[in-house]
């Protein structure tokens, strides 16, 4: 290339030298360019005339060649790729080599406006990054830590519910929010694995959904109980808890608490004659496991009595149980301390909400070195963990005492709800009106304490309440037998039209004998 240009500079000056002896001045016309004018041209070769204007006498040609971009890749990584969620994102550092397709390569500094999407630094976890430069990509990756979501887990039937055996739902179906949580369902049998198939033979089970901990989401499990009846003329026997408090006759209710030595006798028995049933008592060692005991217990604990009656020509297969708990002697200076709360509504914001609370004395003295525990759950959506719920529905948090400087007394759980207040509003009737009095003497069928619930596809529960020592005692889903004061609850659920709304009425049973 050099001798190219050396022959073409001699040339020049020769044809120079000759033209300006013998040559006016060249004019803008003139046939011959100058040496600025050939590096400019567009030409890839420049005709010159010889001395003798010969034009068989040709420069060599200057070639010229253009690289292109083939692709990009990381040179240094940025200076941070570790984030706690809610952090700025930054690039600093960043470089990336460009290639060229001649084999050569450029390393330049990245740009904010090279990223193709800028990644959410309101998520938890590893995100890919992506560079766009003159339309060649390159990644890297950055990780968000942050605190993991526990999701919430729905059902697409409600605890309690019952299936005759010939119209079985071919399954139960499971939402599991947020969505991309990942999640496994089975069924269980008196706690025991059964597999994922719908069962189908009569007995009691529970439809159970694990969710799986991630580096987004909490590991949680929710579960649902039903039952599977044959049809057949046969009694379904109703069953009474109850024990002796002095000359007073109370009925057993889940969440009683005793004091340790001084546990009365309970009385658990069918309500109709002559049902052959098995009583059994199990203590509640933590995390869903319960051991059966040989006798009755009487020392501090959880526990469950459980009746089941014994199928035969006339009766039915039937269950029921209540839990309790027994509370430590106090100790010597042991201070007894109770809840002290009010049921309370929050409007739904999508935010956690949890009511507010103190313990007391017995004397009214607020006590503020008390360690415990909580847990939130909620009966219509089976809701169950140590985190304060989002969504709309009635919650209950429970309240467990950990060390043994205080013993609780009374009660340890405070309702509360949240109001999807943007939503419609079910209507719900009910088939009596408050006060009603229903004469029953505690054989045939029971008295009509139904509901109706409009629209037809709003999903709900309900159950009975009693008044005991100024509480509410939740009773369960079987209509009450025995004379009294009762209330009939209805809770609806959560749907993208409808906010959760409860409502009850209250009635009298009376015997007839009584009348």
């Amino acid at each position: 290339m050099k001798k190219q240009l050396l022959l073409f500079m001699s040339f020049a000056l020769i044809l120079g030298a000759l033209t300006g002896c013998n040559s006016p001045k060249t004019s803008e016309n003139s046939l011959i360019p100058s040496l600025a004018d050939s590096t400019t041209s567009n030409s890839t070769s420049i005709e010159q005339p010889s001395v003798n204007q010969s034009p068989s006498s040709e420069i060599p040609s200057i070639s010229t060649t253009t690289k292109e971009i083939i692709g990009i890749e990381i040179g240094n990584y940025p200076n941070k790729t570790d984030y706690a969620v809610g952090d700025e994102f930054t690039i600093d550092g960043l470089t990336i080599i460009v290639l060229y397709s001649d084999q050569s390569d450029e390393e330049i500094t990245a740009t904010l406006s090279m990223i193709k999407t800028m990644p959410n630094m309101e998520l938890s976890g590893e995100q890919i990054v992506t560079i766009l430069y003159e339309g060649k990509e390159t990644t890297f990756k950055i990780k968000i830590v942050g605190e993991k979501i526990t999701p919430t887990i729905s059902f697409t039937i409600n605890n309690g519910d019952k299936f005759y055996s010939d119209e079985l739902p071919s399954s139960i179906d499971v939402l599991v929010e947020p969505s991309d949580a990942s999640y496994a369902t089975h069924y269980t049998e008196n706690d025991e694995d059964i597999g994922t198939d719908m069962p189908k033979k009569a007995g009691y089970y529970a439809f159970v959904c694990e969710v799986f901990e991630s580096e987004k989401y909490n590991a949680t499990t929710s579960w649902v109980t039903f039952q599977i009846i044959e049809r057949s003329n046969k009694i379904t026997p109703t069953f009474s808890f109850t024990y002796q408090q002095g000359e007073t006759l109370k009925m057993l209710e889940n969440g009683n608490h005793f004091m340790e030595n001084n546990v009365p006798s309970f009385e658990v028995t069918a309500n109709e004659e002559n049902v052959n049933v098995n009583i059994i008592y199990s203590r509640d060692e933590g995390n869903d496991v319960h051991t059966e005991l040989d006798e009755i217990p009487s020392v501090a604990g959880t526990y469950a009595v459980r009746i089941t009656s014994v199928e035969d020509e006339t009766y039915a297969k039937a269950s029921d149980f209540r839990w309790y708990v027994i509370d430590p002697t106090p100790k010597e200076n042991q201070v007894q301390v109770h809840l002290v709360s009010e049921e309370v509504t929050f409007i739904y914001d999508g935010q956690s909400h949890s009511p507010t609370w103190h313990f007391e004395d017995n004397e009214g003295n607020h006590i503020d070195d008390v360690q415990y525990t909580v847990k939130y759950s909620s009966e219509s959506t089976g809701y169950d963990s140590e985190e304060a719920p989002s969504e709309p529905g009635y919650y209950a948090l429970s309240i467990y005492i950990t060390d043994d400087k205080y013993l609780m007394t009374g009660n340890s759980w405070i309702v509360f709800h949240i109001d999807g207040s943007d939503k419609e509003v079910p209507l719900v009737d009910f088939t009596f009106e408050n006060g009603d009095t229903f004469y029953y003497d505690g054989t045939g069928e029971p008295p009509l304490i139904a509901v109706l619930v409009e629209p037809s596809d709003i999903e709900y529960i309900t159950y009975f309440e009693k008044t005991v020592d100024d509480q509410q005692i939740n009773l369960g889903t079987a209509i009450p037998t025995e004379p009294g004061t009762y209330s009939f609850i209805c809770e609806t659920l959560e749907n993208n039209q409808y906010k959760a709304y409860r409502v009850w009425r209250w009635f009298k049973i009376i015997s007839p004998l009584d009348a």
